[in-house]
């Protein structure tokens, strides 16, 4: 017994006495002592998770150890090679529980490992013990492996871009590897091909899936001068495609690392959230351990101390959560943050910005000032577009983009005011935005501007003014629409406490919606610092407020706010700021991340209680009954499969709702 705790200890003391030695042969010591100090105190615990490689390697040791154990009552030999396998699984338990301790003052999940692996070896009980490191060696492989499943979500459709493409060059159509396809080639796309690159239609129409991308199926007609996306297939039609990201530039490309690093850190939040129930009842364990080893007896002390839960609840918890973040995906909602889907059950206020409803159609007619033409009115608006500005202004720049306009040459400071942007190089000074924003930088407008202004109080037109050196050099007028689907929106809140509109435009547009979705306040007039005072109020009074916007320009509300929700399309995720994206612009789907968040809450709930119900057996059966330490491992294993299953459930749905979805496809 002793000799079996003995090289348990000595193989750690070994291996920290080597891993010092070779850290003073390779680095050197810094010159400032101290910052180091400071440095290295400043590193968690996650700094030592393994790797995905580490962690499949010590998880096939932890089953090479449960056969080792197996044979052990056979063959002596094998308990000796188990106990040389078991101190090296137990390496990184010490190290988490010498760091935790020595560094931040505390007991934790890792503490109760090594006790219960020390203890364990010495009464003999080796199967139990290979068990246990089973259980946490499967956590962290789950949360290994966890960011590519995730990421992989985002980017399967990579394996389905062609090999080759067909391309334009000098008159003839060639067809060349892909990797070889550059920017500013025209790329030819038949019926059933997938698009290999980002750009912009020239020549030709088409039907195109956005399944790849929106997670949802999504036909859209293509036509000259609108937008195509890499990864999505065309159905019907051929185009002609104008390469403009390529490669590892394209957008899908974009949004993997961008959602692989987002999948990195909500995997640790919600680790670090199971690590802190984990740590949370550490003591109360291993105080109920030291009642049992003196009242019962240090077998049965070991049987209550095979209760802990938090190698189980390392991989159940991020597992749950993923699963859910899976299903919204699949319905065209990117969640970049798992816990803003957990916690959108909370929300009692809802916060829209208007221009969710608003679908912009066509520039109806550009008005021009003096020697100005509408070119030059058109190329200011494309240059603004270049700057984070609003839809319209962004709906104005795709337009002029596909009509071919040369946008002037200016290398200038942009920065927003209010609705609008002022744009200053050298002498001039450009002012583009709405009618408030005219208003605040002081330009008069023409007699033909406010004809035009009262042309357009009918509630399917916009106006954009330019203003060039402090006087009035135009505007644009356009035609759009509200989304009549926004009223599925509303219908589907009822459950809320408050429903909230703000706008940037005018009282009487403003106060029309507003009663028109049912809104029970409304905000007119409403600067980026406006929107953000808003949510700033209905916060204080203690309401929990969901902000629905665009992810581009209100950054500050969406930062005050409790959860943050765009209405952004593909090309603009990598820069949206919003938590959660819906990434098919339609906001009628918005009211289904209360139904995720609720059926998240009651999945984690079950496999929390999965997870945690052989706790009392062992407990109750090492006190009170005569319950093995076998016996009770393998009721824990019972109850993690259950855990592990109800988890990954979720997931098993969505081929079903797919398959129920194709079949009333064929109904109909």
């Amino acid at each position: 017994m002793l000799i079996s705790v003995g090289i348990l200890t000595g193989t750690y003391v070994g291996y920290r006495v080597y891993e010092f030695v070779q850290s003073r042969k390779t680095k050197t010591r810094p010159i400032n002592e101290t910052v180091a100090i400071k440095q290295e105190s400043k590193k968690d615990l996650k700094s030592l998770d393994l790797s995905q490689k580490e962690a499949d390697r010590f998880y096939n040791l932890s089953l090479f150890s449960m056969g080792l154990s197996i044979a052990g009552t056979f063959l002596p030999v094998a308990t000796i090679v188990n106990i040389g396998v078991i101190s090296y699984l137990n390496i990184p338990v010490f190290k988490r529980t010498e760091k935790l301790l020595f560094q931040h003052g505390k007991l934790g999940n890792d503490a109760l490992l090594g006790l219960f692996t020390v203890a364990g070896v010495a009464l003999n009980q080796f199967f139990a013990v290979a068990l246990t490191f089973w259980f946490y060696y499967f956590g962290s492989r789950v949360i290994a492996n966890i960011n590519d499943y995730s990421k992989n979500t985002f980017t399967r459709t990579f394996n389905y871009i062609p090999p080759t493409i067909w391309v334009m060059r000098q008159g003839l159509e060639i067809e060349i590897p892909t990797v070889y396809v550059t920017q500013g080639d025209v790329v030819i796309i038949n019926r059933g091909d997938v698009i290999a690159v980002d750009g912009y239609v020239v020549k030709g129409e088409a039907v195109v899936d956005q399944h790849a991308i929106t997670g949802r199926e999504q036909p859209l007609v293509r036509q000259i001068g609108q937008q195509v996306v890499a990864g999505t297939r065309v159905l019907q039609g051929t185009i002609h495609v104008r390469a403009e990201r390529v490669g590892k530039d394209r957008t899908l490309m974009q949004i993997a690392e961008l959602v692989s690093q987002d999948a990195k850190d909500r995997v640790q939040n919600t680790q670090l959230r199971g690590d802190k129930w984990a740590d949370q009842i550490a003591l109360a364990f291993l105080s109920l351990y030291g009642l049992a080893v003196l009242t019962v007896g240090p077998y049965r002390g070991l049987v209550v101390l095979t209760g802990k839960f938090g190698n189980r609840l390392r991989a159940v918890t991020p597992l749950g959560t993923l699963s859910f973040i899976e299903i919204a995906h699949f319905k065209g909602m990117l969640v970049k943050e798992g816990t803003a889907l957990e916690n959108m059950r909370h929300v009692d206020t809802v916060v829209v910005d208007m221009v969710s409803f608003i679908q912009f159609l066509d520039i109806k007619q550009v008005l021009t000032e003096g020697k100005h033409s509408q070119e030059e009115i058109l190329g200011y608006v494309a240059l603004a577009g270049q700057g984070i500005t609003s839809p319209a202004i962004q709906f104005i720049k795709e337009t002029i983009q596909q009509r071919g306009v040369t946008m002037p040459d200016l290398e200038d400071a942009i920065y927003h005011t209010r609705h609008g942007l002022i744009i200053q190089w050298q002498q001039n000074e450009l002012v583009i935005g709405n009618l408030a924003v005219m208003k605040q930088e002081k330009i008069k407008l023409s007699r033909a501007a406010y004809q035009l202004i009262d042309y357009c109080q009918a509630p399917n037109y916009a106006v954009v003014f330019v203003a060039l050196n402090g006087k009035l050099a135009g505007a644009i007028e356009l035609d759009m629409q509200f989304d009549i689907r926004g009223e599925e929106f509303t219908n589907n809140l009822d459950q809320l406490q408050q429903l909230v509109l703000v706008s940037e435009e005018d009282q009487a547009t403003t106060k029309r919606i507003s009663q028109e979705y049912g809104f029970e306040d409304y905000f007119y007039d409403a600067s980026l610092d406006d929107k953000e005072n808003v949510v700033n109020e209905l916060q204080d009074k203690g309401q929990k407020v969901c902000y629905v916007g665009d992810g581009l320009r209100d950054t500050a509300a969406m930062e005050a706010a409790y959860i943050s929700t765009s209405m952004r399309n593909i090309s603009t995720v990598m820069h949206d700021k919003a938590q959660i994206t819906l990434m098919d612009r339609q906001i009628e789907h918005f009211p289904q991340l209360f139904d995720l968040s609720n059926r998240l809450s009651k999945n984690l709930s079950t496999s929390l209680a999965l997870t945690i119900s052989p706790t009392l057996i062992s407990v109750i059966g090492g006190f009170f009954f005569t319950l093995s330490v076998t016996a009770a491992m393998l009721i824990k294993m019972l109850a993690f499969g259950l855990a592990i299953g109800n988890a990954s459930l979720p997931l098993l749905m969505i081929p079903l709702e797919e398959i129920m979805k194709q079949q009333e496809k064929q109904n109909q």
